[in-house]
C-alpha cells in the first residue's frame, strides 16, 4: 500500500515567540512572522524546524498564492488596520486556502469585565500590547466576508474568544 502524505505550507502571522507556530509543525512546513525581532529570536530558539520572518502583518513581503493556511491568533485586535491583514492573507493564500483567526468577542459582557480588570489592575496596566480594535460577531464577519467564504465561527475559552475558519474567496 502506498501512503499519501499531504504537506501544507502554513504561515503564522503575529507568531509572537512561536508557541502556536510549534503546534502547526504537525501539519506541514511552517513560517512564523512577527514585527518584533525579539519575538522572532525567541521563536527561532524554540522552534528550530520552522522558518521565521520579521515583517509587519499589514504589508506582507510574500508572493501571491504561496500558502495553504494562514493563521492569525489574537492579532487583529492589536492593529489599527485589521482589514489590511485580512486582504493580505487572501492575497498570499492559494486557491481554496484557509484562514484561521482567533480574537476576543467584545460582544460578551464577561469578556468586557475581564478586560476592564486586566487593563486597570496589575500586569495589564503596564502591558504595551493593548487592544485598539474590538470585535463582536457581526464586525468580524463584516471584516472577513469580502475576501473569504464558508465562514465558520466557534467559541473557545469559556465563550470569550472567536475561533474562525474560512476559505479564500475566488476573485
Amino acid at each position: 500500500k502506498l501512503a499519501i502524505i499531504i504537506v501544507f505550507i502554513i504561515i503564522d502571522l503575529g507568531c509572537d515567540g512561536g508557541n502556536f507556530t510549534q503546534r502547526l509543525l504537525n501539519y506541514g512546513e511552517v513560517v512564523g512572522l512577527d514585527i518584533s525581532s525579539n519575538f522572532i529570536r525567541s521563536g527561532k530558539r524554540r522552534v528550530k524546524t520552522a522558518h521565521f520572518i520579521i515583517s509587519d502583518v499589514q504589508k506582507l513581503p510574500l508572493r501571491h498564492a504561496s500558502f495553504d493556511l494562514v493563521t492569525c491568533m489574537e492579532v487583529l485586535e492589536h492593529l489599527p488596520r485589521p482589514d489590511l491583514v485580512v486582504s493580505e492573507s487572501s492575497r498570499i493564500l492559494r486557491k481554496s486556502g484557509r484562514l484561521l483567526v482567533s480574537t476576543p468577542d467584545d460582544g460578551k459582557r464577561l469578556w468586557r469585565i475581564i478586560w476592564f480588570f486586566w487593563q486597570n489592575i496589575g500586569r495589564g496596566t503596564i502591558w504595551q500590547h493593548k487592544h485598539i480594535y474590538n470585535f463582536g460577531r457581526q464586525k468580524i464577519i463584516n471584516l472577513i466576508s469580502p475576501h473569504f467564504t464558508k465562514i465558520v465561527i466557534d467559541y473557545v475559552n469559556f465563550f470569550l474568544l472567536f475561533m474562525i475558519i474560512c476559505e479564500r474567496r475566488e476573485k
